[in-house]
């Protein structure tokens, strides 16, 4: 049934009529006034020389359709909203299309799109070109828009144009090098561009899943004709080579140069050899032309980690860099090695793969652009030590101080370790040198106190080691922290919600067994896992792949304590 609240219709002619399910304007001028609300349980048809004025709020659980000349006006005062809503949640797609003035102020969506046996369902799709004057709500909890080829151009220049928008509620931009999210733009402002696309599997590519791609750019300066930037993200299989030689450094990629990378101390040397396979590339295009220059600015790429590290060779790297070709780039005869250096600013802004797996919100930063183009992120691949590390421990001891050992199997032209410490896991400082055994097939044993350490602090620590000719690897990470009382506690699942991979973080003063049950909304058993969790603090990671969306009850008992947490999985 349809429902009409203080609605005003003023018709001319020809009047707007209701049929069953659809709401249907042939020319008549329909008002929303201010306050009022017009509910569709349909869709809505504005034919060749009908006006649609809106002060009020659209809202519709079908289709819209503009045809020919009809015009919708967004008012001038009011709530200006239209709300495409599934209030059934069978996730029916809602397609905007038509050659009219397609122009909406305000837009919610509270309507879920989710991937079902490699399809996708729910969610707001273009036809059309559309333009938005003020906001975007992403309401429901994986609220999308999927453009494709189509435009969908923001008018409002406030980087809070887009609400709500994370990792489950974006806009999907599949297209071929055509369309994107078109906002205008100031400078002196930043933005985060929520888009991202339908992921192929990569074992099926038939099956899609999402894969939330936003970038961040801070925009210093702007070209005196850029007022609006597009931008897209797509699947690309094979972005193409990072080989030859960079005259600035006189090495072939993967050659090497010193560089300070997010996640790691300076004098880290960075190796390129290989572009990221099977993810993307995300494209910016500015409008208009600019005699002054395009603009100043950095930008930031967060890109789906578990999706990325996936593909070999990405599952290797140990660093990431963002690399930007020009528009033109041919990713079959092109190199990307003759891009590695941006145009001005830092030359090697990187970000550490242990980091950014950890800590995703790092991203992967290019400084110092005057330019738009193409990004692609690129890598280099674990090379064998010179050293075999057997393991690498740290133990609270007596809760007085941490002790840091390990033990290594085989050692060529090792001249040392740098032992390093953190209280974040990301920056980390030097606090002794342990010298090494050079060459040797003999295991050896290695060990440092901590002394310099307080309570209920969770420490953090890795080796570099370092060859007689100066190069130097790093080794994983570990943790450890002493305290006066007793301290165990479990963080909430993240992310949550969910579509394949999540986490709990443990922070724990000494050893324990943690039980870990899962019971879906029937109270069926559906995981069971037990964890031994050393001092410190440790991760928990979650595989959900085999689990159909819902709500799911986690329980993690250890002999004394019970803690429940709830996991909501959509996909």
């Amino acid at each position: 049934m349809k429902k009409i609240y203080s609605l005003i219709l003023i018709s001319f002619f020809i009047t707007a009529s209701f049929a069953q399910n659809e709401f249907v304007n042939d020319g008549a001028t329909v008002t929303v006034q201010d306050g009022a609300l017009l509910f569709v349980n349909g869709e809505i048809k504005t034919n060749t020389g009908s006006t649609l004025n809106n002060d009020g709020v659209i809202e519709l659980t079908g289709d819209w359709e503009f045809n020919g000349t009809a015009v919708h006006n967004a008012g001038t005062s009011g709530e200006r909203l239209v709300r495409f809503n599934d209030p059934t949640a069978n996730y029916e797609t809602q397609t905007v299309r038509g050659n009219g003035n397609i122009y909406f102020f305000n837009v919610e969506i509270v309507n879920d799109a989710i991937a079902i046996a490699g399809d996708w369902f729910g969610g707001v799709e273009l036809e059309s070109d559309i333009t938005i004057g003020n906001e975007i709500d992403f309401l429901s909890s994986n609220a999308k828009i999927y453009i494709g080829d189509r435009v969908l151009t923001m008018e409002n220049s406030l980087p809070t144009a887009f609400v709500n928008a994370s990792n489950q509620r974006y806009i999907q931009t599949d297209g071929s090098g055509l369309g994107g999210l078109k906002w205008k733009v100031d400078a002196n402002e930043t933005y985060l561009f929520p888009i991202g696309t339908r992921f192929p599997d990569l074992t099926d590519p038939s099956f899609l899943s999402s894969n939330y791609a936003p970038f961040e750019i801070a925009l210093s300066t702007l070209g005196d004709n850029v007022d609006y930037l597009t931008a897209r993200f797509n699947h690309v299989n094979d972005p193409g080579a990072i080989t030859g030689s960079n005259p600035s450094y006189g090495t072939a990629w993967g050659g090497s140069f010193d560089c300070t990378p997010y996640g790691l101390p300076s004098n880290q040397q960075i190796v390129l050899s290989d572009m990221a396979q099977d993810y993307g590339i995300w494209e910016i295009e500015p409008d208009g032309s600019s005699s002054s220059g395009w603009g100043d600015y950095d930008i930031t790429f967060y890109p789906d980690v578990p999706k990325l590290t996936a593909p070999t060779p990405n599952s290797g790297f140990v660093m990431f860099k963002a690399l930007k070709a020009p528009s033109a780039f041919n990713f079959a005869s092109d190199n990307w090695g003759d891009y590695v250096l941006p145009e001005s600013g830092e030359p090697c802004a990187a970000t550490d793969a242990a980091a950014l797996i950890a800590n995703p919100s790092l991203g992967v930063t290019a400084i110092g652009m005057n330019s738009f183009s193409k990004f692609a992120l690129a890598g280099n691949e674990v090379t064998a030590l010179p050293v075999e590390l057997l393991y690498l421990k740290a133990d609270p001891i007596n809760n007085e101080f941490i002790r840091v050992h390990w033990s290594t199997a085989v050692e060529i032209d090792n001249a040392g370790f740098y032992l390093e410490r953190s209280t974040d896991g990301v920056d980390f400082e030097e606090i002794s040198w342990i010298s090494g055994n050079g060459n040797t097939s003999q295991e050896m044993y290695y060990s440092y106190n901590d002394l310099d350490v307080e309570h209920n602090v969770v420490y953090y620590y890795r080796l570099r080691q370092v060859d007689f000719d100066g190069s130097y690897e790093y080794t994983y990470i570990v943790n450890a922290m002493i305290s006066t009382t007793d301290v165990f506690n479990i963080s909430e699942f993240i992310p949550n919600p969910t579509n394949e991979h999540t986490r709990v973080v443990v922070n724990s003063s000494t050893d324990r067994e943690i039980t870990v049950t899962i019971f879906n909304t029937l109270g069926q058993l559906v995981k069971d896992e037990v964890h031994h969790i050393a001092p410190g603090q440790y991760s928990i990671d979650f595989n959900m792949q085999h689990l159909a969306d819902g709500t799911y009850h986690a329980v993690f008992r250890t002999q004394n304590e019970i803690h429940n947490r709830k996991l909501i999985i959509t996909k």
